[in-house]
């Protein structure tokens, strides 16, 4: 059923959204003083939209309302490391205890979905919980209405009926006693694989490893764009292995909604971030990513105390249309192992 297969390519590409903060060079400034959770409610469902997108809808503690639209619906499995996507955010908050989605989108639309759920799976909260924690799955469907238009009828989606599911899980950032500790539990592919991922992107805190982040940004009235680039390399048997990351951003505010463009090449090997001398490594570089990212941009530091970020490196996002990346109006920055890495 094609809903069941919507709706497992956005849990895939919410996995791999997962790894995107934990690779990308630290932007600085992150809260800390965020009210912690015990457990996490999320509910989700995902419709094929128009011209090929697929749109996905996120409400978690019955209150953050997320819907994301992605382009070539079909191939996104095929490109689950390299694709585009354009996010829109609001606070929603539902009645205590209801799965339903019920929130106002202004000019975008309006969702009125209650769920119904089939199915109940309950299992081990590993690798996010406490030992003896479990998360608890319902599966069904979403029933009411749901309409959403992107900017300039890029998409649309209209439906009375939706595949999803509502999860609840213990909170990632729940702090577990030490008498009890976690519990180690059989992990699924998926879970794996962000580990493994994830362990890959932290070597550059090892020794023999080595990580090379640059950031960009500029701001044009309502509207912010931003490029990160990180290299993570290493020596194995005398050879360098390195992988490489791209993220461009996209965002201004609608009101009470924020709207939000993300390109991302993720742990890519090839030619696509060189810097020419490899005694002055933060001194220049050459970037070309690959797709979804078009063109290419060179940084340089002449004079030494102030960088320029140059070229024609441009993404085309969902809704905001081709975004240069790369230009006068940026404020670029390169660093070096450890000063990649906020300070503690």
């Amino acid at each position: 059923m094609k809903a069941k297969a919507f709706a497992a390519i956005a849990a895939a590409i919410a996995i791999v959204a997962l790894l995107v903060p934990a690779i990308a060079p630290a932007a600085g400034g992150a809260g800390t003083g965020r009210r912690q959770r015990k457990r996490l409610v999320i509910a989700t469902l995902s419709l094929p939209g128009s011209n090929g997108y697929l749109v996905s809808v996120t409400l978690t503690n019955r209150r953050k309302l997320k819907v994301t639209a992605y382009p070539e619906r079909e191939q996104l499995l095929a490109h689950l490391f390299e694709f585009t996507s354009t996010e829109y955010q609001l606070d929603a908050r539902q009645p205590r205890g209801s799965n339903g989605i019920k929130a106002s989108l202004g000019k975008f639309g309006r969702i009125d979905m209650r769920f119904i759920p089939e199915e109940k799976i309950e299992r081990p909260a590993a690798p996010l919980g406490c030992k003896g924690e479990k998360e608890t799955i319902r599966v069904g469907w979403f029933v009411g209405r749901v309409a959403f238009r992107g900017e300039r009828s890029y998409t649309r989606v209209r439906s009375k009926k939706a595949f999803g599911s509502v999860i609840n899980a213990p909170s990632p950032d729940k702090s577990c006693s030490k008498a009890i500790g976690r519990k180690p539990q059989e992990r699924s592919p998926q879970q794996r694989t962000r580990a493994a991922l994830i362990e890959m992107a932290r070597r550059a805190a090892k020794p023999g490893a080595h990580e090379l982040g640059l950031a960009a940004s500029a701001t044009a009235g309502n509207r912010k764009v931003g490029f990160a680039a990180l290299r993570i390399s290493a020596r194995k048997k005398e050879k360098e292995v390195a992988f490489d990351t791209f993220i461009g951003t996209a965002r201004r505010d609608r009101g009470r909604i924020q709207e939000q463009g993300t390109a991302f090449a993720l742990l890519v090997r090839g030619p696509y971030f060189r810097v020419p001398d490899l005694n002055h490594p933060t001194a220049e570089a050459l970037l070309a990513p690959p797709k979804p990212f078009l063109g290419k941009a060179t940084l340089s530091r002449e004079p030494a105390e102030k960088a320029s970020w140059e070229g024609d490196l441009r993404v085309k996002l969902p809704g905001f249309g081709v975004v240069p990346l790369a230009g006068p109006r940026f404020k670029a920055t390169m660093c070096l192992d450890s000063g990649c890495r906020p300070s503690k």
